[in-house]
């Protein structure tokens, strides 16, 4: 339920971006714009929208990671516009003593669609997300979305 609102919402949003409106058709735009054709050539448009061109996805990200292991893991990530993350990782219900942060640094790239990120350089591996709208979904390692347990919430909100 919450996939389809999400993928509606989104599908809505990229609906309702509108291009600028182009001037009039007097004669001479007609003329400068059948002069700009060439039916020899296909016209490629690449209007699209993609997490790293359309969303502010810059800041820091919270929540708690469902874990097998723990209560969960407290998780705060930060991405920074020259593409580099501080990522914090504290996990919950385990004796203090025994509790400390685990932090990672580095950097990060966009896969080819722009709407995946992967931390490179994290302790245990390469993390992948999803950058959705003020918000951060963990990916698993070929880059799908973590089947969960239903109640789990498997994102970091900014």
């Amino acid at each position: 339920m919450k996939k389809s609102a999400f993928y509606i919402f989104m599908t809505l949003s990229i609906l309702s971006c509108k291009d600028q409106e182009e001037p009039s058709n007097t004669v001479e735009n007609i003329d400068n714009k059948e002069s700009e054709i060439n039916p020899q050539e296909p016209q490629v448009i690449n209007n699209s929208h993609t997490s790293r061109n359309s969303l502010d996805w810059e800041g820091i990200y919270t929540g708690v990671l469902p874990s097998d292991d723990c209560e969960g893991i407290d998780t705060s990530l930060s991405l920074n516009k020259d593409q580099t993350y501080l990522l914090k990782l504290r996990y919950l219900g385990i004796p203090e003593k025994e509790s400390k942060e685990f932090i990672s640094e580095g950097k990060f790239t966009w896969d080819e669609n722009g709407n995946n990120i992967t931390l490179e350089g994290a302790n245990d591996g390469s993390r992948k997300f999803k950058v959705g709208e003020n918000y951060l979904m963990p990916l698993d390692k070929n880059a799908k979305e973590i089947e969960g347990i239903p109640g789990n919430n498997y994102k970091l909100f900014k």
